[in-house]
């Protein structure tokens, strides 16, 4: 409740009276005509803000779970080709060579070779395990908690 006081200075009469009468007043708000709308619209406009904030996010993490997962369905795609088929044709080539240098039909520059292609082969298998194991990380931490068991 507000309460304002108030003097009123007013000319009485004409002559022969007091020319200024000081009569007291004051002002009040009486609450029942004060509903408070503009903390109403206040907290209004906050809960459908702190909705829309929500909407916001849900649909970040819906997208964050998404990029994740695709990123992890790529990782292992492309290790997939290295760890069945190239890294085993490698080591096939390896034993290959060295048997050739055995009989005597190559020289050892040749096992040399095969054994370098043998080791970047496992090299690029070992960054594309590293990749999977990243793309896993982003997807558990998208989701919150591990999703996986550790490899």
């Amino acid at each position: 409740m507000q309460l304002v006081g108030r003097l009123d200075a007013k000319p009485v009469g004409s002559k022969g009276g007091p020319p200024i009468v000081w009569p007291p007043g004051f002002n009040a708000d009486i609450p029942i005509f004060n509903q408070n709308d503009g903390a109403r619209g206040r907290a209004g406009a906050e809960l459908e803000r702190t909705s829309w904030s929500y909407l916001v996010v849900r649909q970040q993490v819906v997208t964050d779970v998404r990029i994740a997962l695709e990123e992890l369905v790529m990782a292992l795609g492309s290790r997939e080709p290295w760890t069945t088929t190239i890294v085993p044709l490698q080591e096939k080539n390896v034993a290959a060579a060295m048997h050739a240098y055995e009989s005597g039909a190559e020289p050892y520059l040749v096992v040399l070779d095969a054994t370098r292609r043998l080791v970047d082969a496992k090299l690029r298998e070992l960054e594309l395990g590293l990749d999977v194991s990243r793309a896993r990380a982003r997807l558990d931490r998208a989701v919150g908690w591990r999703i996986h068991a550790s490899r």
